[in-house]
């Protein structure tokens, strides 16, 4: 299963520092690294699920979006590029 999850801490940040930094992450498993990314399209089948009881990730996230293959989506090729 792969987990897409939207940063609100990086929103946040990007928004006060005027940063440009990519906060959607994806992740292959509930532990495993994520990669961050500007967009991403999801693949067919893919639901959003809220905990609001427990973290459904490691790093604590309540909400994500569990898809059943891999995200498609270009990481970005420097920290604050525009996507």
């Amino acid at each position: 299963m792969w987990y897409v999850h939207v940063n609100q801490h990086v929103i946040r940040k990007n928004i006060r520092a005027k940063d440009k930094e990519p906060p959607i992450s994806i992740r292959k498993g509930k532990s495993g690294p994520a990669t961050y990314v500007y967009q991403c399209e999801l693949p067919a089948g893919s639901t959003m699920v809220y905990s609001p009881d427990e973290p459904l990730l490691s790093c604590g996230a309540r909400l994500v979006i569990e898809c059943p293959e891999e995200p498609k989506y270009d990481v970005p090729t420097q920290q604050g590029a525009t996507p």
